[in-house]
C-alpha cells in the first residue's frame, strides 16, 4: 500500500489505510480492521468503530507497513467480542456493543493490492443467520400483502424523440392531465393517449404551469436566452423577454425557471442558475422586479424553495441558507453558515443541494422547519423563522430531498434525504422535528425518491428505480412492500442516469399512479 491520499468528501481523517470492513451497517457505519501507513505520522494497525464522522478507536498498535509485501489480517467475531489477527497470530481484542451484525468487505484510500478475501462461518452461525434472513422475508411478505399490486395500465411509445424528461400536467384545463416530454432540441405536448397536442423547437426548461381563473394555462420558460410564457393549450408564444446576462462568455447561459405566488393576487416568477449565488424576480408581464445574490450558493434546482413562512398570504424564498422576503431582501441567513463555506477549502461542496421547508412536526412550538441538504456538510435542520440551527446530522455528502408521511403512526410528517459523493446510496429518514429515525443502504446508487401515496389512506411509500435491487415502494421502516413485475417494464428501466420515474394520481381515484420512463418508452401503474 502507498503512503499517501487526497482529501475527500466521505470524513475528516486524511489518512492513507487499507483493511478489513464488517458489521457493515451502510458506507458509514462498520468496523475497521487497517494498516495505516501515514508518511509524515506514526504508522499503526488500527481497529475502528466508525458511526458518521466519529472514528473510535478500539484497538491499536504501531507497526511499521512494509509497502513491498502482502500482510495477512483476520477479524473473528464472537457476540460482542472481536478478535483481530496478523499473519495468523492474535494482535488484540476488544468488546463493543453497538453493531451486531452485518456485511464484510475491503476498503482502501490508497494504492493497494489484495491477493484474496474469505469468509467463513461456523455450522451453528450458518443456522443462525439463515433462520433469522427467513424470518425477515417471511414478515416482508406478510406485510406486502397489505398493499396493492400493481398493475400495468398504460404504454406510451415516444422512442423517436428520445432522450427527454417527462413532466405531467394539466395543459388543457384542470379536467385534463397531459404530457411534456422536455427533450435536448424540442418541447412535445401529448396527450394520455400518446397523440400530440403540438411541439416547439429549441431547447426549453420549464418548472410548473399556471392556472388562470378563467381556466387557461400558460407555461413560463426559458428558451435560449429568452424567457416565454407559452399557451398550454396549443404552445403559443404569449409574452417574451430577454434572460439577464450573467457576465460569464456562455453560449446558452444555465438557467432554472420557477414559479411562486409572491403576493396573494398574482404570481412572479424566479430565475436561477444551474447553481450558484444570484436570483432573478420578475412579475407575471416579464418585467424585472428584483435581483440579488446569497450566501452560501445554492446548488441544484431543489435549493430554491418556497414557503409561506410568517402565514401572511405571500410566500417566502429559501435560496440555499438563506430566506429572502417576497421583496427580494434577506430576513436571515443560517446560523453557522460558515462552516458550510470551509468544506471548500477540502475540495468538496460547500453549497445547499436540496431544501424543503414547512410545518412538517405538526407542533405549533416547533413548526415552521427547514431542512437544508447541505452537500458535503451534512442535514441542517433549522428553525424557519429565524434561522437558527437545531440540529446537524454528518450524513456525508446529503443531496437528494422528499417530504411525505412515511410513518404514519408519528405525528407531523417525515422527512427522506439520500446521500452521494464519498457515500452513494445512504438513505437517511427524519422526523418532522429533525431527529433521525432510521437509516438504510437499498443499493450504492440511490439519492432518494419521491412519496407515492399508493393505498389512498395516508400512508406514503418511498419510490426507487436506481437498480434493480432497489426497484420498488419502501415503507418507513426500510422494507420494500411493493414490487414491479420486471416483464412489465420498460427496458433499462433501473439504467440510473437514463431513465425517469414518478408518482401522481393520473386515474383519478385517491391513490397515485407509478410512472416508469426509459429509452423513450413510458409505463404507468396502477394499485389493483
Amino acid at each position: 500500500m502507498n503512503e499517501q491520499t487526497e482529501p475527500n468528501c466521505d470524513n475528516e481523517l486524511v489518512l492513507p489505510w487499507a483493511g478489513l470492513m464488517f458489521r457493515y451497517q451502510d458506507l458509514r457505519h462498520y468496523y475497521f480492521f487497517c494498516l495505516q501507513n501515514p508518511a509524515a505520522e506514526e504508522k499503526k494497525i488500527v481497529l475502528y468503530r466508525r458511526a458518521d464522522n466519529d472514528w473510535h478507536i478500539l484497538a491499536e498498535e504501531p507497526f511499521q507497513v512494509d509497502t513491498t509485501k502482502y500482510y495477512s489480517l483476520k477479524a473473528k467475531l464472537q457476540g460482542n467480542r472481536i478478535y483481530c489477527y496478523l499473519d495468523g497470530s492474535e494482535l488484540f481484542r476488544a468488546t463493543d456493543y453497538l453493531y451486531t451484525q452485518g456485511k464484510a468487505g475491503v476498503r482502501f484510500n490508497t494504492d493497494s493490492r489484495v491477493k484474496s478475501i474469505n469468509i467463513t462461518m461456523t455450522k451453528g452461525e450458518q443456522h443462525i443467520f439463515q433462520s433469522a434472513k427467513n424470518k425477515h422475508e417471511e414478515e416482508v411478505d406478510a406485510i406486502r400483502e397489505e398493499y396493492p399490486k400493481p398493475v400495468l395500465w398504460k404504454k406510451l411509445d415516444f422512442s423517436h424523440l428520445w432522450p427527454f424528461g417527462c413532466r405531467f400536467v394539466n395543459l388543457r384545463s384542470a379536467e385534463f392531465k397531459d404530457l411534456l416530454l422536455l427533450g435536448r432540441e424540442q418541447l412535445v405536448a401529448a396527450d394520455l393517449e400518446g397523440e400530440v397536442l403540438w411541439q416547439k423547437e429549441g431547447r426549453i426548461s420549464i418548472h410548473n404551469i399556471i392556472s388562470r381563473p378563467d381556466g387557461k394555462v400558460e407555461i413560463p420558460a426559458l428558451s435560449g436566452k429568452e424567457i416565454i410564457i407559452f399557451d398550454g393549450a396549443n404552445g403559443q408564444t404569449l409574452k417574451a423577454a430577454p434572460a439577464p446576462s450573467t457576465g460569464k462568455p456562455r453560449r446558452r447561459p444555465s438557467f432554472d425557471i420557477k414559479t411562486v405566488n409572491l403576493s396573494d393576487t398574482s404570481w412572479s416568477i424566479i430565475l436561477k442558475l444551474g447553481a450558484g449565488k444570484d436570483l432573478w424576480a420578475y412579475d407575471e408581464d416579464l418585467k424585472l422586479i428584483w435581483t440579488t445574490s446569497v450566501k452560501p450558493d445554492y446548488g441544484h434546482s431543489n435549493s430554491v424553495i418556497f414557503y409561506d413562512v410568517d402565514g401572511d398570504g405571500s410566500k417566502e424564498i429559501l435560496a440555499g441558507s438563506t430566506l429572502l422576503s417576497p421583496a427580494g431582501e434577506t430576513i436571515w441567513q443560517v446560523e453557522g453558515y460558515e462552516e458550510i463555506l470551509n468544506y471548500k477549502s477540502r475540495g468538496c461542496a460547500w453549497h445547499v443541494d436540496s431544501c424543503v421547508m414547512g410545518d412538517f412536526a405538526d407542533d405549533e412550538e416547533v413548526d415552521p422547519v427547514a431542512f437544508l441538504s447541505a452537500s458535503s456538510c451534512g442535514v441542517w435542520v433549522v428553525d424557519a423563522l429565524t434561522g437558527k440551527v437545531r440540529n446537524i446530522h454528518y450524513v456525508g455528502h446529503a443531496q437528494g430531498t422528499s417530504v411525505g408521511n412515511f410513518r404514519p403512526d408519528t405525528a407531523g410528517l417525515e422527512v427522506l434525504v439520500g446521500t452521494r459523493w464519498g457515500n452513494y446510496g445512504i438513505l437517511n429518514l427524519f422526523s418532522g422535528r429533525g431527529e433521525r429515525l432510521l437509516t438504510f443502504e437499498p443499493d450504492n446508487i440511490s439519492q432518494g425518491g419521491p412519496p407515492a401515496n399508493w393505498t389512498g389512506d395516508g400512508r406514503d411509500l418511498i419510490l426507487l428505480a436506481t437498480s434493480p435491487q432497489a426497484l420498488g415502494l419502501w415503507d418507513g421502516w426500510g422494507r420494500k412492500v411493493v414490487t414491479f413485475p420486471v416483464e412489465d417494464l420498460p427496458e433499462k428501466t433501473t439504467d440510473y442516469y437514463r431513465n425517469w420515474a414518478g408518482c401522481l394520481n393520473l386515474y383519478g381515484d385517491s391513490r397515485d399512479e407509478v410512472i416508469f420512463c426509459a429509452q423513450g418508452k413510458i409505463h404507468i401503474f396502477t394499485p389493483e
